[in-house]
């Protein structure tokens, strides 16, 4: 197709179409079809969009399908240790409302303070107050209704660690944690690595989440 032309007087040429009107193909002229978003999607992406895009993924998603270990140091050699480990089996989307649901309390509290911001300034003090905590609850609620199943198969295992304190129940329940950790470490590599299939990582996902199911005892100190 050949490129048409505008003058300075703003008509085109010749009777040419706009532009924005592609004229039909002439008698064998074929034309393969072009997606509208293909310009869009063949332009470089900078390093922060893909940055940002990283970061987003692992917002939505976590390091792990499995679910996290949560390591919390504090002061006084007093450390916090708390795998969880979601039911095996649960899709993409699942895995997303469970960890949403685990994080509300922080981003609750960020929608909250967003909306305060911006709604005091259309709205009176108390309606702008009433407004925000409306929404906060509101988010909280619908993750609640969300997973209010999911959460009740969902497996932890929770060990403070404090130095120079020992006790034996303690100790080893937290060379459990490490164990459990390590194995599940271990499938995460060779999956991301191709050394061994999904199912193979689902089949040690599964027995990690046993192991949990078996061990009733709760929060212990080491």
């Amino acid at each position: 197709m050949t490129d048409m032309q505008t003058p300075a007087g703003g008509e085109f040429r010749d009777g040419a179409q706009s532009p924005l009107i592609p004229r039909p193909p002439a008698r064998g002229e074929q034309h393969s079809p072009v997606d509208a978003t293909d310009d869009i999607r063949s332009r470089p992406v900078g390093p922060e969009g893909r940055a940002f895009a990283r970061w987003w993924a692992l917002v939505l998603n976590g390091r792990h399908d499995w679910g996290s270990l949560d390591i919390s140091p504090t002061r006084h050699g007093v450390t916090r240790y708390r795998l969880v480990v979601f039911p095996p089996g649960i899709d993409m989307v699942e895995r997303r409302l469970l960890r949403a649901w685990r994080a509300w309390p922080t981003w609750g509290a960020v929608l909250w303070l967003v909306s305060q911001i911006v709604l005091d300034a259309a709205l009176s003090p108390g309606a702008a107050f009433a407004t925000s905590t409306v929404a906060y609850l509101a988010s909280g609620l619908f993750l609640l209704a969300r997973v209010a199943e999911l959460r009740s198969r969902v497996r932890t295992l929770s060990v403070v660690c404090i130095a120079g304190y020992a006790d034996e129940r303690s100790a080893a329940m937290f060379v459990e944690l490490k164990s459990l950790v390590a194995a599940l470490g271990v499938a995460d590599y060779q999956r991301d690595r191709g050394q061994s299939s999904p199912a193979d990582h689902e089949s040690t996902w599964w027995q990690v989440y046993d192991r949990l199911g078996q061990n009733r005892l709760g929060p212990a100190t080491c």
